[in-house]
């Protein structure tokens, strides 16, 4: 079931059968719900499944007056509705402005919203040069309301207090137009901060309107969007797809420090990203994080240890995170897990690679560092340190006498150190003159 709901909100599967540009299918319903009666169908699936997931998909709503009645009715549940889905509802471009109205009022907890085959929103029948009585299942007297619905649900995307993370209009026979609407409420000063993902499927879209997203999300620069679905969009080349996915890149970048800083500060400045399809991109915007203390939200200011294991991290992306913590503005770091990356261990053998081996040596130089002057042994023992973990704890000892003329024992048991390592620190130990003590078996 899972899986299904998460194809549902990509919008997978939803292709119309005659391509994007042909206004889609109505399925065959029963009459469309009166305002009285969509409340009731709000009260009915409410008692059937619980307020917060509610769906209305295939039933359709009897004009605007219909969804505004149906929306006053989801502002007055408890608990309140966080998924819903209006899936080939019917909404036009009037209903849209009653959703705009909900979505942007205060008792509004909605982050998802699914509207998918709501041809109404988007389709432009002058433009298509299709009559109303061409399309399947529809006659005269049904005529496809002028599109114009992206403009007023923008409205709403262009308020910081709306609470939306996730919007689907897959197969809604949206344009250049209605993109171009939606990029100008991404760019607004005050657009929602929480809006993540919006999907496009199975629309009209052409380079144009992709060119207007991605030129938004440039103006923006922090908006928090991450993902936008233009699969079956035949007018889009892959060259517009790979400018968007570039600035798309650039905010889950972004997003992944929020979320890293935010998580050190709630847990003892510890985070954990392990198995989350981080590639070296994701390690160079943390390094950069990591290397810049001056910033509000560095990560140097809160990062104690970061689990980055069994990702996709390259040796050049542990390098950038290695050269930050030996840069000396995130002395705070002391372990950092690179296991089971492609830069972190050398394959079939799984032991550490040359940069997760100078990595783990910066951890433990800056371990060696905090260390309180009431432990009497400073022990980095069991960090896989191997020679070119050990120049780095050799370097410390011998550039900073500040600290490191404090120590009186010294653990560097297990840690594979060699006779390179073993050398290095050895005339770095040499220069201690409080120490007693070194445990290197």
């Amino acid at each position: 079931r899972q899986n299904n709901e998460h194809k549902f909100w990509r919008g997978e599967g939803m292709e119309p059968r005659g391509g994007a540009t042909q206004p889609t299918r109505r399925r065959k319903r029963g009459d469309p719900l009166t305002p009285a009666q969509a409340v009731e169908a709000v009260r009915a699936r409410v008692a059937a499944n619980g307020s917060e997931r509610l769906s209305l998909k295939g039933r359709t709503l009897d004009g605007p007056a219909a969804v505004r009645a149906a929306c006053d009715a989801i502002l007055a549940l408890h608990p309140p509705t966080v998924t819903l889905n209006l899936t080939g509802a019917e909404v036009c471009s009037g209903g849209a402005d009653a959703l705009a109205d909900f979505l942007m009022n205060e008792r509004c907890a909605v982050e998802e919203l699914c509207l998918v085959d709501n041809p109404r929103l988007g389709v432009h029948m002058a433009d298509t040069g299709v009559a109303a009585r061409d399309i399947p299942d529809r006659g005269e007297d049904e005529p496809v309301t002028d599109g114009g619905g992206t403009v007023a649900l923008a409205r709403a995307l262009a308020k910081n207090t709306t609470p939306l993370r996730r919007l689907n209009l897959g197969g809604c026979g949206l344009d250049d137009g209605a993109a171009e609407a939606l990029a100008a409420a991404l760019a607004a000063r005050d657009a929602s901060p929480s809006l993540e993902s919006i999907n496009l499927r199975s629309n009209d879209v052409s380079d144009r309107g992709v060119a207007a997203l991605a030129a938004a999300l440039s103006t923006r620069g922090g908006c928090p969007l991450k993902e936008i679905a233009l699969a079956n969009n035949p007018s889009v080349s892959s060259a517009s797809l790979a400018a968007l996915e570039g600035r798309l890149r650039v905010n889950r970048r972004a997003d992944l420090v929020r979320e890293a800083f935010a998580t050190c500060v709630e847990n003892g400045g510890r985070c954990s990203f392990r198995r989350r399809g981080l590639d070296d991109d994701d390690a160079f915007a943390l390094a950069s994080s990591l290397a810049d203390a001056d910033a509000a939200r560095s990560l140097a200011r809160v990062c104690v240890g970061m689990d980055l294991a069994d990702n996709d991290i390259g040796p050049e992306g542990v390098r950038a995170i290695a050269d930050a913590v030996r840069l000396g503005t995130s002395r705070s770091v002391v372990a950092v897990a690179v296991a089971g990356n492609p830069g972190g261990e050398i394959h079939p053998s799984k032991t550490p690679s040359t940069h997760a081996r100078i990595l783990h040596g910066c951890c433990a130089s800056n371990l060696l560092r905090n260390a309180g002057e009431g432990e009497a042994l400073k022990s980095v023992g069991d960090r896989a340190l191997g020679d070119d973990g050990a120049e780095e704890v050799a370097r410390y000892l011998s550039q900073e006498h500040g600290y490191s003329h404090r120590h009186r024992a010294i653990g560097l048991q297990h840690n594979d150190i060699g006779p390179r390592g073993a050398r290095a620190l050895a005339e770095s130990l040499a220069g201690l003159p409080h120490l007693d003590e070194v445990a290197i078996y």
